[in-house]
């Protein structure tokens, strides 16, 4: 859930600067554009990702939702192998640090590690590097979680 609410806040506040002329004025843009395209190559679905946590019970509650979430085809990730299959349904899946889902006909994934948390901190780092020239030292310093 923090990999998609940090994804959105990226968004959001790019929206909001629209609706704020002054303080747009005053930040590095670029900044903020660097971290949020970042965060969107190292997590291209973190949308989905979201929605599959979060009702993992609804998309395969009846065979309707079934069809519509399944996975056919071949995967191969190095964790899930599926060769010439058809309606194959992974939820909540957790295996070692890679958690997998499938959602809208795709197999989504993440990796739960510290190289995923160096991603999310340095794109975060970045982002809040955009608001020095508004707001000056020290900025608010962001604690790494404990994992």
């Amino acid at each position: 859930m923090t990999i998609y609410h940090i994804g959105k806040t990226f968004e959001l506040t790019h929206a909001a600067l629209k609706r704020t002329p002054t303080l747009a004025a005053a930040i590095l843009k670029e900044n903020l554009s660097a971290a949020a395209k970042e965060y969107r190559t190292s997590f291209p679905t973190f949308e989905k990702i979201r929605h599959a946590v979060s009702h993992s019970s609804e998309l395969f509650r009846d065979s309707e939702n079934i069809a519509k979430n399944a996975f056919s085809g071949d995967y191969d990730d190095g964790h899930i192998r599926i060769e010439n299959s058809s309606n194959v349904v992974v939820s909540n899946s957790l295996m070692g640090r890679k958690y997998t889902n499938t959602i809208d006909g795709k197999i989504i994934s993440y990796e739960i590690s510290e190289a995923t948390k160096a991603i999310v901190y340095q794109c975060v780092n970045t982002f809040l590097s955009g608001f020095k020239p508004a707001y000056g030292d020290p900025l608010p310093s962001v604690p790494a979680p404990r994992w």
